[in-house]
C-alpha cells in the first residue's frame, strides 16, 4: 500500500532557518532555528557529521502532531542543511518502527504503514482522478513508496504575498527506490520528474529494534538543489509576483 511518509515545509531565513510541519496535532513543540553554514557535502546517501551539515532539525511526534490527529507517529527523523553560492543542500535522517507480530498491544495499521517502502514507479493513483487533479497528467508525491517533500519558502516571501506558502510551494519530492537510486519529483508548479538533474543519492538499512523488539528501518537522503531553478519555481508559482535574485538567495 502506498504510504507517504513525510512532508516537510521549510522556510528560509536568511542564515536562519525555521523548520514547520504540517499536521492535525493540536499541540507541536517547534524546532529551534537551524543556522545553515556554507560547506560543500558529498552527495553519496551517507550523512556524516565532517561534511559541515548543520545541526538537525527534528521531525516527531513532538515536533509534528499526532499523523491524521490520532496515530501516534512512529515515523522519526533529523533534517540537515547547508548551502553554496550555487544553491541548497537537505539531507534527512529517517527511523520507522515496524510491527512485531506477537505484541497485540503494538498497533497494527500506524505500524504496518509506517514500514519503510521502496517506491517502484510513479504515483499513478492520482492520475485522471478529477478530485486529485493537481497537474495536467501529472502526480502529486510523485512515487508510490515513502516520500520525502521539501517545500521551499525563501525568506518567506510566497508566504508574505498571499500568492504561495505551504502547500502553495514549490515541492521537491524523493524518494528511494530498492537500486538504492533516488528519485526526484517537482510537484505544485512546473511538473517535472528531476532524476538525474538534481543530484540526490540515498540509502536503506535496518538499524536494530527498540526496547519493545519492534524493528528500527532507517533511511537516508541527501540533496543538492540550484538557486537558479528555486528562483524560477518561485517565480512561475507566484504568476511573477516574487522573483528572488539568485544572489540573494545564496546570501
Amino acid at each position: 500500500m502506498k504510504k507517504i511518509a513525510i512532508v516537510l515545509a521549510v522556510l528560509m531565513l536568511l542564515s536562519t532557518l525555521p523548520l514547520t510541519a504540517s499536521a492535525w496535532g493540536t499541540w507541536i513543540i517547534p524546532n529551534d532555528p537551524i543556522i545553515s553554514p556554507k560547506a560543500e557535502p558529498v552527495i553519496d546517501g551517507v550523512i556524516e557529521d565532517s561534511e559541515g551539515w548543520s545541526d538537525p532539525a527534528y521531525i516527531n511526534d513532538a515536533t509534528v502532531g499526532h499523523f491524521w490527529a490520532h496515530n501516534m507517529q512512529t515515523t522519526s527523523g533529523e533534517l540537515y542543511f547547508a548551502y553554496n553560492d550555487d544553491g541548497l543542500y537537505f539531507a534527512a535522517d529517517i527511523k520507522e518502527l515496524t510491527y512485531r507480530e506477537d505484541d497485540v498491544d503494538f498497533h497494527l495499521d500506524t505500524a504496518t504503514a509506517n514500514s519503510f517502502v521502496y517506491s517502484t514507479g510513479y504515483d499513478i493513483a492520482n492520475a485522471g482522478d478529477d478530485e486529485k487533479d493537481y497537474g495536467p497528467g501529472e502526480y502529486r508525491y510523485g512515487w508510490d513508496g515513502d516520500v520525502i517533500t521539501l517545500m521551499v519558502d525563501p525568506d518567506g516571501a510566497l508566504a508574505k504575498a498571499s500568492t504561495g506558502g505551504g502547500d502553495y510551494s514549490p515541492w521537491y519530492n524523493f524518494g528511494l527506490f530498492e537500486d538504492g537510486e533516488v528519485h526526484v519529483y517537482r510537484s505544485q508548479v512546473n511538473f517535472e520528474d528531476l532524476t538525474g538533474t538534481i543530484p540526490a543519492a540515498g540509502r536503506y538499512f535496518v538499524r536494530g529494534e527498540d526496547e519493545e523488539g519492534h524493528r528500527i528501518d532507517g533511511w537516508q537522503i541527501e540533496a543538492f538543489i540550484p538557486w537558479s531553478m528555486i528562483a524560477d519555481d518561485i517565480d512561475t508559482i507566484s504568476f511573477g509576483d516574487v522573483t528572488p535574485d539568485v544572489d540573494d538567495l545564496a546570501a
